[in-house]
């Protein structure tokens, strides 16, 4: 591929294994840290990749619908993909019905056109057709190179977004961890049973919370080639 080939945006969070299935199928792959979405398509049209797991989770406390509202403000053309077995994840919940009103309002009233892939290799080829389908509606108006288009977060957002990332923490509860404790460092250093303290987090996820900031950072062996 020449220098001049459009490249897919990919997060760096995103597995390796993704991009490889593109380069594969001939897409070139360029890799940023996306404050917004997963990948940018082009400079309108943009995909966030959730696993059923994690979509239904995800749904479920909070952050969904956040997540959603940031990607849909900062994308013309927003997309997500659910990769996975989601009737695997809905037998496990009592009550179905929400899931389908959270899905209606995600397709209809916020206008994020749903995929659904059974696996990261299916998601992969969906991705080769989304770009394609873009490239080849431009390619005779002198090409173009999608530029990713982060949304810019103000201080309060980037501290909701590390929050965010703590296990059954959405917006809500991370604004409540916030007014407790006061900063992000305030959360971090705060007990199992401070933690608990807080409206709607409980000793469970206190105890969860807990494990995972104090859990020790291992490199497993495939992954020593990351640190060369």
């Amino acid at each position: 591929m020449s220098e001049g080939e459009p490249c897919l945006v990919m997060d760096t969070r995103e597995p390796d294994e993704m991009r490889r299935l593109l380069e594969e199928n001939g897409i070139k792959t360029c890799t940023r840290f996306l404050t917004v979405a997963d990948y940018a398509v082009s400079e309108d049209e943009a995909v966030e990749r959730k696993t059923a797991t994690d979509f239904v989770k995800s749904l479920f406390d909070g952050r969904l619908l956040d997540q959603a509202k940031r990607l849909r403000e900062s994308y013309k053309k927003p997309i997500m993909v659910i990769e996975g077995d989601l009737g695997q994840q809905l037998s496990w919940r009592k009550n179905p019905r929400s899931f389908w009103g959270a899905m209606a309002s995600l397709s209809l009233d916020s206008g994020i056109a749903l995929f659904f892939t059974p696996s990261l290799h299916q998601t992969a080829e969906l991705l080769t057709v989304l770009f394609r389908r873009q490239w080849v509606k431009r390619e005779n108006k002198g090409g173009y190179r999608p530029q990713a288009r982060p949304k810019v977060m103000s201080k309060r957002e980037r501290q909701l977004f590390v929050l965010e990332g703590l296990p059954g923490v959405g917006p809500q509860l991370g604004e409540r961890l916030l007014d407790r404790f006061g900063s992000v460092k305030g959360v971090v250093m705060a007990s199992s049973k401070e933690l608990a303290s807080v409206a709607g987090i409980g000793e469970k996820k206190a105890a969860a919370i807990r494990q995972l900031l104090d859990a020790p950072w291992t490199v497993e062996k495939n992954d020593q080639s990351r640190l060369l």
